[in-house]
Parts: structure tokens; sequence; C-alpha cells
């Protein structure tokens, strides 16, 4: 078997700039990157624009509670159809967690408490898909302050 020699390359012309292959990847992978980083910020800027809207949602829902409107049933339904959880944290106990979690607006005296509990939602907690949305904004009871306990010293004797 005889093979035919291999032809005889062409001369590059002038015009034509050699690149190697390293610089052009590198190219590739910066443009790549430049557009996932473009990507990521609009997605991020569309979350930001539906967690506004899931809270604005339910926040309204929250305040409308207490109507016996169809409407606002269904609402609140919908809510728990795409798991929007509003949590008011009411007459629980007041933990440094929930201290730091929560907006505490207002104190109201102790009363007959015993602990520090949370008495009321000013605005609940609103949740989704894991991530905390809107802090609670909550009225709580302080605790009774611990009466000063008096100790009784015995008297000294006097050294005569």
């Amino acid at each position: 078997m005889q093979f035919k020699p291999l032809p005889e390359k062409r001369a590059v012309p002038a015009f034509v700039k050699k690149v190697p292959a390293q610089t052009v990847v590198l190219e590739l992978m910066k443009t790549g990157a430049a557009e996932r980083s473009t990507l990521r910020q609009e997605i991020e800027a569309e979350r930001k624009r539906a967690d506004s809207l899931a809270t604005a949602f339910a926040l309204q829902v929250y305040r409308k509670r207490g109507s016996d409107d169809p409407f606002v049933h269904m609402l609140s339904d919908l809510m728990a159809e795409y798991k929007v959880e509003t949590v008011t944290y009411e007459g629980e106990p007041l933990t440094p967690e929930l201290e730091t979690a929560a907006d505490i607006v207002e104190w109201l005296p102790a009363g007959d408490n015993d602990a520090e509990c949370v008495v009321e939602a000013i605005e609940p907690e609103i949740r989704f898909q894991g991530r905390i949305l809107h802090r609670a904004k909550l009225s709580c009871r302080k605790a009774p302050e611990p009466e000063p306990e008096i100790t009784v010293e015995p008297e000294q004797a006097v050294a005569s």
C-alpha cells in the first residue's frame, strides 16, 4: 500500500492574526462569567420583587383576618396553597432568639404573668420557602421584677 504525499500547507495571509487557543478560551470564560453574574443579579432583583409582593399580600390578608368576607377566606387559602406562612407568636414566651428575630414595638406591664411573653402581633412574621420575608412586630408583656432579698445580719457580739 502506497500513500500519497501530504499536500503542502498554504501560507497564512498577512491580515490573519494568530491567537493561542488558551487566550480564546479565557475570553470565553470571562464573558460567560459576566453573563452569569448579570443573570444572577436579574434573578435576585425579581426574587426581591416577588418577596415584596408576597409580604404586602400577606400583611393585607392578616389585617382582614377577622372578616367574614369569603374573598378574604379565599385569599388566605391561596396563601396556604403557595405556602406563605404568617407566624404571630401570640402567647409564646419571649426567648432571646425571638427577641433578636422580631421587633418589639411595645412593652406592657407585668400584670399576672410569671415570665415575659408575647401578647399580640402588631404585624406577623412572614415566611416563604424557609426564608423570613418580614420580621414580626410584637407587643410583649414584661415579667414581674424580682423583689430584692432582705438579709438579716446577725448582730456582732461586742467585745469588752
